[in-house]
């Protein structure tokens, strides 16, 4: 999963999402 979030995130090339902030906190 967290590798899953980690692509997404750098595909979307922006502020990761409020919901991945959450599950990384």
């Amino acid at each position: 999963l967290l590798e899953e979030l980690s692509r997404r995130e750098k595909a979307a090339n922006i502020k990761p999402d409020p919901d991945l902030d959450v599950f990384m906190k």
